[in-house]
Parts: C-alpha cells; sequence; structure tokens
C-alpha cells in the first residue's frame, strides 16, 4: 500500500467517525496541515502516531489501515473513546 492509499484509508475512517481532520491533530500532537499532507499521502507516518490512530478509530489491529477491508466492508465498533456505536458502511 503506498502512502497516497494510506491516507485515503485515512480519511475515509476520519469521515465515517464524523470527526475533523482538526480532532485527529489533537490526538497526533501536530497541525491540522500535517494531517491533511498525511491524507494526501504526502507525509510520513510513525508507528506510534499510528498507534494512537488505531486506538482513535477503535480498530482491532494496525494492519486494519493498510487492507482493503477499509474500503469493502461494514464494521460496527463499539468506540470507548467516543462513547458511542459506528457502523462504517462502504460509500456509494
Amino acid at each position: 500500500m503506498t502512502k497516497s492509499e494510506f491516507g485515503k484509508n485515512l480519511a475515509r475512517l476520519r469521515k465515517r467517525m464524523q470527526l475533523t481532520q482538526e480532532n485527529v491533530a489533537k490526538r497526533l500532537k501536530i497541525s491540522r496541515s500535517n494531517v491533511a499532507l498525511i491524507e494526501s499521502g504526502k507525509r510520513p507516518i510513525n508507528t506510534f502516531q499510528l498507534e494512537i490512530l488505531r486506538e482513535m478509530f477503535c480498530l482491532p489491529g494496525l494492519m486494519d489501515f493498510f487492507v482493503e477491508p477499509v474500503k469493502k466492508n461494514t464494521y460496527l465498533f463499539v468506540c470507548k473513546n467516543l462513547g458511542k456505536t459506528t457502523n462504517l458502511k462502504e460509500e456509494k
């Protein structure tokens, strides 16, 4: 998976969780513009930041950012971080 594909998956998950780039930036302790660069594939992300995102999006493992089911499957997460259940469905 390329940085660009990862960034698209990140943006898709962020939008499905109804989070802004600013929300993500605060958790990662980076600027909103750096989140935009990550989502566009123009900035790398380190493993520490990846783990923060995994927890933020309630993903069971780090590899969930890198595999196709992020796009193709429907997920039901009970996200303790947000205190709500979120149904992540494929975009039409």
